[in-house]
Order: structure tokens, then C-alpha cells, then sequence
């Protein structure tokens, strides 16, 4: 994480660990799941965290979240069900940003990559512990930021 924090340092007004940052929607699966700041188990244990050192929603960069699929409040259980081309919703107190979800993989828990950011596109990358009930691998949802077209599901 250190090599993390050395590409994309973190913005100035770094949020404090556990402070609540905004509500998570996947529409598709009528998920609204609130996430906070920091990966650290005792944060987990209240939903999804976001990564320290990546964007924060609404910054250029890759704003990246965490979720347990089976243990705590299993926020991402269902995470495997998004589809190509969902979008997601990230409300904050700094506006509401969309993204459209353009890859999915299953990745080692050292495949760090996944959390850089990109050098042209604002990201949203969510990640979980796969298969459920083990930390083997993670399941990656890679989502670009959007905006909305006709017929887009937004509820």
C-alpha cells in the first residue's frame, strides 16, 4: 500500500478513519449500503470501507471500497450478480457521482493494481473476498464514471 499512497497521495482534507463518507447504490440489486473511511477490520464490521490513499468520490483518479460478502453486514454478498453495463451510485456530501460498470474479475489479494489510478478516467473499483466464506482471491467491479442515458436504472 505504501507503493499505492507514493503514485496517488492522498487529497489534503483527508476524511478521518471511520467518518462516514456517503451511501452506496447499486440499483439493479436495490442495494444502498452507507460506506466509511478505511479498510481496518473494526470499520468493516459497519460496511464497506474505502481504501485510504485512493480518490475520494468526485476526484480525478480510482476511489476504490471494500465489503465483506458474507461476514459483518455482507454488504457486497451479491456483488458477483452486477452486470456489465449497471450503474452505480455514490452520494456524498460533495454531490452524487455515476458510474458504469465496464469489468469484473477475479484477482490475487496482492493484484494491488486494481486500486491505482487511471491516468484518463475517473473510477469506481469495489472489491470482496471470493469465493464467500474465503479471502483466497478477490472479486473485482471496475465501473467508469458516466452519465446518465435514457433508460439507465437509477432507483
Amino acid at each position: 500500500m505504501a507503493a499505492l499512497a507514493a503514485l496517488h497521495p492522498a487529497p489534503a482534507a483527508n476524511p478521518a478513519a471511520g467518518a462516514r463518507l456517503g451511501v452506496l447504490t447499486i440499483p439493479r440489486l436495490h442495494e444502498h449500503v452507507t460506506f466509511y473511511e478505511g479498510t481496518a477490520r473494526q470499520i468493516l464490521a459497519k460496511g464497506p470501507g474505502h481504501y485510504r490513499g485512493t480518490s475520494l468520490p468526485g476526484e480525478a483518479g480510482t476511489v476504490a471500497i471494500a465489503g465483506h460478502r458474507v461476514t459483518h453486514t455482507h454488504p457486497f454478498l451479491r456483488l458477483n450478480l452486477i452486470r456489465f453495463g449497471d450503474i452505480l451510485i455514490v452520494q456524498t456530501r460533495r454531490g452524487r457521482f455515476f458510474y458504469r460498470v465496464n469489468a469484473k474479475r477475479v484477482v490475487l489479494p496482492s493484484a494491488t493494481w486494481v486500486l491505482f489510478p487511471h491516468r484518463k478516467l475517473q473510477r469506481l473499483v469495489l472489491t470482496a473476498c471470493h469465493p464467500p466464506h474465503s479471502s483466497r482471491y478477490r472479486y473485482i467491479v471496475m465501473a467508469t464514471r458516466t452519465k446518465l442515458r435514457r433508460g439507465d436504472e437509477v432507483r
